[in-house]
């Protein structure tokens, strides 16, 4: 499990400090938390909120990964949803699959395949297309995009460009928009200080283990991690010898997909 909060990039200040357990000067703070809700098979849901703008996340996704040569790919099923509570409308949409390429010389990552985005209220819907890259020639990280409604035979827009880069709109009525992301900022990630943690957010339960890794003690590292795994395991025979259910802290299942417990939500740092 992680938690912590990210400064909106909207509205920051010079002034704001850079510490963990600071108070940022901004209203837009986004609260994020992630938790893995089953183990077989893996699935990990997480939900950001934004309540100052009426920005709600939720998505669940499992990964299956797979080596292909000098590349490894990573399949990312599962699906997520933004409300815009202002708008009254959900987004729902998928994930496209993760490549890291030239793994043994000189590793670099992009996205592949296609992504769908419906809005039920609106009927609207999106395809962005992330290409694979070739072998020679050519920009990372690019894509395409097209936006129709319901009813309409033709695009109402269509986006291309670099998702990290420089992206072009162009309406169906010919007006064309360029957007530089490069530009933006990035918010900045707070946490909770160790002490301040839950017994099973990450960075407690694996702080031997990662203090281990950062001093180049494998040894320990290994015999922490073993630790940590028996006294999972452990937990489990107990659990289905008393008929108890393991149950994720921040979500539940609803049908086939995850939701977050709203009376849990990520605790403000």
């Amino acid at each position: 499990m992680f938690k912590c909060d990210l400064e909106s990039p909207l509205r920051r200040t010079a002034s704001v400090s850079t510490k963990a357990d600071s108070e940022p000067q901004s209203n837009d703070r986004i609260h994020f938390v992630a938790e893995q809700v089953s183990h077989h098979p893996p699935v990990s849901a997480f939900h950001l909120s934004c309540p100052n703008r009426g920005l709600f996340l939720t998505a669940d996704i499992t990964c299956k990964s797979k080596f292909l040569g000098m590349s490894a790919a990573v399949g990312i099923t599962g699906q997520g949803c933004l409300k815009v509570s202002a708008l009254n409308e959900d987004y729902t949409f998928t994930f496209p699959s993760l490549y890291c390429r030239s793994i043994i010389t000189n590793p670099w990552m992009e996205f592949n395949g296609r992504v769908r985005i419906t809005c039920e209220q609106t009927g609207y819907q999106a395809i962005i297309t992330f290409p694979a890259k070739p072998s020679y020639g050519q920009e990372f990280n690019k894509f395409s995009a097209e936006i129709r409604s319901q009813s309409g035979s033709t695009p109402a827009c269509k986006i291309s460009g670099r998702w990290d880069g420089l992206l072009t709109t162009t309406h169906d009525t010919g007006e064309t928009e360029v957007m530089d992301v490069t530009h933006l900022a990035n918010g900045k990630k707070l946490v909770q200080p160790m002490r301040k943690q839950a017994p099973l957010e990450s960075r407690r339960l694996w702080r031997r283990v990662t203090a281990a890794i950062r001093q180049g003690d494998y040894k320990a590292a290994s015999a922490h991690k073993q630790l940590l795994e028996d006294a999972q395991r452990a937990g489990q025979q107990k659990r289905q010898s008393s008929g108890n259910e393991w149950k994720p802290v921040n979500f539940e299942k609803v049908g086939d997909r995850w939701k977050y417990r709203t009376l849990t939500r990520a605790t403000s740092v």
